[in-house]
């Protein structure tokens, strides 16, 4: 597997980090509507899931920021426009802020509301505030919405490289797909 991305094409590490956090996040959305079907005494593990897999998005969002910093993303194809650049700028800035909004209003709306937020049962993430009914209720009130802006962005960024393969023709979407090469 290398580190750095062909000139061309995203790296392996890239890849993993793309498809795993897509893939979290179907498996978190899912899991949300589903969530209120299920028996009482299922919820709390169900719940803890929920929190631990937040939790999981947000370490691989912020491992994905870490690698981008440190290596160069291969240039953008030729045949892209300069307002298709930015626009793909723009959409890839709103998700990153996406990606860290949704589980940290999260796990503040269990912090503020004094539950412990567990990672997967193994251990309990120290809670960095105190219990607070405003606060708790605020993140109640945002939590799910920015769920919703994040599944609106991801379904714009599918969209448009959906877009490039389909209609442009070109290999933005395919430099993306695990175990292909440009």
């Amino acid at each position: 597997m290398t580190i750095r991305s062909a000139s061309t094409d995203w790296n392996a590490l890239a890849k993993f980090f793309h498809w795993s956090i897509v893939v979290l996040l179907l498996l978190q959305g899912v899991a949300a509507v589903l969530m209120d079907g299920f028996p009482r005494e299922m919820r709390g593990t169900l719940m803890m899931l929920h929190k631990s897999t937040g939790v999981l998005i947000l370490l691989l969002a912020i491992a994905r920021v870490a690698w981008r910093l440190l290596n160069k993303a291969p240039p953008p194809l030729p045949e892209v426009s300069p307002a298709n650049r930015v626009l793909a700028q723009l959409g890839h800035g709103l998700l990153y802020l996406l990606l860290f909004a949704v589980p940290l209003s999260g796990f503040l709306m269990s912090a503020y509301g004094g539950r412990v937020t567990e990672f997967y049962g193994l251990f309990a993430l120290p809670n960095f505030v105190a219990a607070n009914d405003a606060m708790n209720e605020l993140m109640q009130k945002i939590h799910e919405p920015l769920f919703f802006a994040l599944v609106l962005a991801a379904a714009g960024h599918a969209a448009a490289a959906l877009y490039h393969h389909y209609i442009k023709r070109d290999a933005t979407l395919i430099r993306m797909l695990p175990g292909n090469k440009t």
